[in-house]
């Protein structure tokens, strides 16, 4: 059958939370929350010790491309 997009909103919220979770262990310096369906992701990074600080977010839905500004 091959895979598909799953259409039930438990497995939409799985995939969120999972994917939460997941943000959370990789890049601890990014603040992630869950709002409707997709999930938020802020934080600052410096490209190196005495570079400048970005602002940055990440806009991601699952079985989508994040969005990142």
């Amino acid at each position: 059958m091959g895979n598909k997009i799953p259409t039930d909103n438990a497995e939409r919220s799985r995939r969120l939370i999972t994917e939460t979770l997941l943000i959370q262990r990789r890049y601890p310096f990014m603040h992630t929350r869950i709002i409707g369906d997709r999930v938020t992701c802020r934080g600052t990074m410096q490209t190196t010790d005495t570079g400048a600080e970005y602002r940055i977010e990440v806009v991601y839905k699952p079985w989508t491309t994040p969005k990142v500004h």
